[in-house]
């Protein structure tokens, strides 16, 4: 019988590696696949699609992520959008909880199998989106940031000629 089911998503700027895995009454894990989407809205439907091919359907399922800059945000809006648990940790979070599993190796995959079982064992905060208002806040911030380098750059530009 499965008690618990979680999907692990590694995030990069281009792609996201997931893993789908359960938590059967044995307290074994089980991982019922692996894969590798695009990061944009065509991934994240496929992304969808995929997991509800394969989840039990009688159980909720989550979604374990790292903030990783920027790269993780929309993926993480599209999943709340669809009524998804998204469950988000820092990465010096996860990286010591990689470590207790003696991975010898650092992937994508396997950090995608990290997360996954980290979100089955442990009981993970549900990410919470920043309203309309922080969002509108926070990239106009970012952006000035952006205009400050700029203009940075080309004094020390000017004043070499």
């Amino acid at each position: 019988m499965i008690l618990k089911q979680n999907v692990g998503i590694d995030v990069s700027m281009e792609s996201f590696d997931v893993n789908l895995s359960v938590l059967d009454d044995q307290f074994k894990k089980q991982c019922l696949g692996t894969r590798k989407f695009n990061n944009d809205i065509e991934g994240f439907n496929a992304l969808i699609t995929w997991v509800n091919k394969r989840k039990n359907q009688q159980i909720r399922i989550s979604y374990t992520m790292e903030f990783t800059g920027v790269y993780y945000e929309q993926l993480a809006y599209f999943l709340r959008g669809q009524n998804e648990l998204v469950c988000m940790v820092i990465p010096s979070k996860a990286k010591r909880y990689c470590q207790s599993l003696s991975y010898v190796s650092k992937t994508d995959k396997l950090d995608a199998q990290s997360l996954s079982w980290m979100g089955l064992e442990r009981e993970l905060r549900l990410w919470e989106p920043l309203s309309q208002l922080f969002l509108n806040m926070r990239n106009l911030t970012r952006e000035r940031e952006e205009l400050l380098k700029e203009r940075t750059i080309k004094r020390k530009n000017y004043n070499k000629e």
